[in-house]
Parts: structure tokens; C-alpha cells; sequence
């Protein structure tokens, strides 16, 4: 709990922790624990409210011309602490399909 009060008072940045750990937290035995961690990630989740906005505006983006190679890396730097793609990262997010594995790492090398 010390970690989770550190956190909400101020001393620690939510970002301080991995997404991995925040969902072990989310899903704690204690209730106590779990319920806490939990009010504290839908405070955070208030900040992508818009995150259907921010999808609509960059779609354009995955029609241009783009690098797999530079989308792998940056998918590596940026994505894999949640996401997996062929059984590599995190385990947070939902892993990503060899279906989407291109259009996802092309998108990504125009971020």
C-alpha cells in the first residue's frame, strides 16, 4: 500500500511503475489493494478519453508510404512494454496477430 499512497499523494509518478505491474496491482487478492489501484488507473484514464479522436486523426497516416523496419523499432521501444508480437513484449495489452503484425509496425514507423 505504501507504493499505491506514494503514488496517489503525489511523492511518486504513476509513470513510475510498468503497465505490467499496474495490471498485477489492478488484480490483487486484496480487495483493499486492487480497489485502490484500480481508482487510481481510472484517474489516469481520464487523460485518453479522446482516444477515439486521436485514432480518427492519424488513420490517414497508415495509407502513406512507410518502413517496417523503422515501425518494428519503434513498436520495440514504445509498444512492447504491453503488447506482444510474435510471442515478444509485454503482457498487459492484447498481443498483436501475424494479420495485423505489418499494418501495425508500418503505422508505427510514421509515429
Amino acid at each position: 500500500m505504501v507504493l499505491l499512497d506514494d503514488i496517489s499523494e503525489g511523492s511518486m509518478q504513476r509513470s513510475d511503475v510498468s503497465p505490467e505491474y499496474w495490471s498485477q496491482l489492478r488484480q490483487h487478492p486484496s480487495r483493499r489493494v486492487a480497489g485502490f489501484a484500480r481508482r487510481l488507473a481510472d484517474a489516469d484514464a481520464q487523460v485518453y478519453s479522446n482516444r477515439q479522436q486521436i485514432v480518427e486523426a492519424f488513420l490517414p497516416l497508415a495509407q502513406e508510404k512507410s518502413n517496417a523496419q523503422k515501425g518494428q523499432e519503434v513498436f520495440e521501444s514504445s509498444c512492447a512494454i504491453c503488447h506482444k508480437i510474435d510471442g515478444k513484449g509485454g503482457a498487459v495489452g492484447p498481443e498483436l496477430t501475424a494479420s495485423v503484425r505489418e499494418t501495425v509496425l508500418t503505422s508505427c514507423s510514421r509515429s
